[in-house]
């Protein structure tokens, strides 16, 4: 039995698998793209005018750029000169960049209130599939990296993610064809395009790690197969004017930073067969201080209550979602041990250093949410697997010390997210969200009865019931094997 791999024994485990097995079909792929919807159309989306094109992705690298470094603005400036004055050169390359920066940019708009067509954003996502094929088919370039990968990152915030999966990994194919994972092989470059080459690289490394921990797939990229410098500090933007008085903060950076830790997660815990406890136990201390050096290092991109204007920042947000729930996944194995060890004892009374490392960090994921506006579509979509992590995490510790003292507060915090999940997936009634909100309903209202059977009084107002409407067909897909 590998180090990753659950406790049958454990009753509340029992529960939770039972519960997702009836409700998820594990390692398929998710619902397919909208049918009978803006993917089926043959003839391309018309481009908008040179004054709204200049608009958008001008906002584009002013706001999701910040944290998404993949292009050099001037560059990428003149070949949109190129575009509208005729001189194009018609790659595919560029022309699946240029509309999936449109398409997020785009999307940004709709969420901030300032335009209602919705359906022009999935026009330019179709323009940019178009040219998928080709660029995979044809001569390789950085733009094709590029291409693929910002296409990958519109998907991330959308019901249906899969494509995002199969883009990183061709992007990470596509870098190896050009020397992206090799020092060496851009050395005669000038400096800004070096910086550029390191940052793509970097970017389909955390995508490809990010992917491959919240879905339990391998990564494409191998840890110990690249010899690339980190991000240079310098040359990236930072968040330091979201709070007064306060050090520059890099989230690019940060997230590298991150990703790697992530690597030797995976590493050291996923792809060894049959650890001992005792190297659980030391592979987890080596990764928590890992983590510490990387909180203290990057504290102040986690202050969101010291510092408010960062929430406004979805980049902020989606790295405190990715660091809490790295947290989790680092001190998951030795959790089960833990949880393990105490069957014999009284497991009411029963705690761990790892245990509470993970309920903490779940705490934190699911606070997290109400600083998420509603109309911020993108960032909920993308953050589903980590919120349902930490729903299973609070849930399944509750059903083991029903007695908690802090078990009202933890319901609330899984009630109100298990709700949101509720009120996202009926928006999206195609998506893969339903079957995974079906579990998350099911091991909260089992966690409720627990609890309230232990005569815990503070859980009147609670619904143990919670969205008993939603059902699920059986024939729901999902590719979001949840791993708990």
């Amino acid at each position: 039995m590998s180090a990753s791999q659950r406790n049958d024994g454990d009753p509340a485990n029992k529960l939770a698998k039972s519960l997702l097995r009836t409700h998820l079909q594990e390692h398929r792929i998710m619902a397919p793209l909208q049918k009978g919807g803006v993917f089926e159309r043959r003839s391309p989306c018309p481009l908008p005018p040179w004054n709204e094109a200049l608009s958008l992705v001008n906002a584009f690298f002013e706001q999701e750029h910040t944290a998404l470094p993949l292009f050099h603005p001037p560059a990428f400036i003149a070949l949109l000169g190129q575009q509208y004055s005729g001189e194009s050169e018609r790659s595919p390359a560029w022309w699946t960049a240029f509309n999936a920066v449109l398409a997020i940019s785009h999307r940004q708009r709709v969420e901030e209130g300032k335009s209602a067509e919705k359906e022009r954003m999935w026009g330019y996502a179709a323009n940019a599939l178009d040219t998928v094929l080709d660029i995979l088919l044809r001569a390789t370039q950085l733009m094709s990296v590029q291409a693929l990968l910002i296409l990958a990152w519109f998907f991330l915030g959308t019901p249906n993610p899969q494509p995002s999966f199969m883009l990183v990994a061709n992007a990470i194919r596509l870098a190896h064809s050009i020397g992206l994972h090799r020092k060496s092989c851009g050395s005669s470059l000038s400096p800004i395009e070096r910086a550029t080459r390191i940052n793509v690289f970097w970017l389909a490394f955390s995508l490809d790690r990010e992917l491959s921990l919240r879905t339990g797939r391998p990564p494409a990229q191998d840890f110990g197969d690249f010899d690339v410098d980190l991000p240079d500090p310098h040359m990236q933007p930072d968040f330091s004017n979201s709070c007064p008085s306060t050090p520059s903060f890099n989230a690019f950076l940060a997230g590298t930073r991150l990703a790697v830790i992530q690597a030797k997660l995976y590493s050291e815990m996923y792809l060894s067969e049959a650890l001992q406890p005792e190297a659980v136990r030391e592979a987890t201390r080596s990764l928590d201080r890992d983590l510490q050096d990387w909180r203290e290092t990057f504290s102040f991109g986690l202050d969101l209550e010291g510092c408010p204007g960062l929430s406004k920042h979805a980049a902020i947000l989606r790295l405190n979602y990715t660091y809490y729930h790295t947290v989790i996944l680092v001190h998951r194995a030795q959790s089960d041990i833990d949880w393990r060890s105490s069957n014999s004892e009284n497991p009411q009374d029963f705690s761990s250093q790892s245990i509470e490392h993970s309920l903490q960090a779940a705490r934190s994921i699911l606070k997290i949410g109400p600083l998420v506006p509603d109309t911020w579509q993108s960032v909920l979509w993308d953050v589903i697997p980590i919120n349902v992590t930490a729903i299973i995490v609070l849930s399944l510790h509750i059903l083991r010390r029903p007695d908690f003292l802090g078990a009202a507060d933890d319901l609330s915090l899984i009630s109100n997210s298990v709700r949101r999940l509720i009120s996202l997936g009926h928006e999206e009634t195609e998506s893969y969200l339903r079957p995974v909100t079906a579990a998350c309903q099911g091991v909260y209202n089992a966690a409720v009865k627990a609890a309230r059977a232990y005569g815990i009084m503070s859980l009147e107002n609670l619904d143990s019931d919670l969205g008993r409407s939603v059902t699920v067909s059986n024939d729901a897909e999902s590719g979001l094997p949840l791993q708990v």
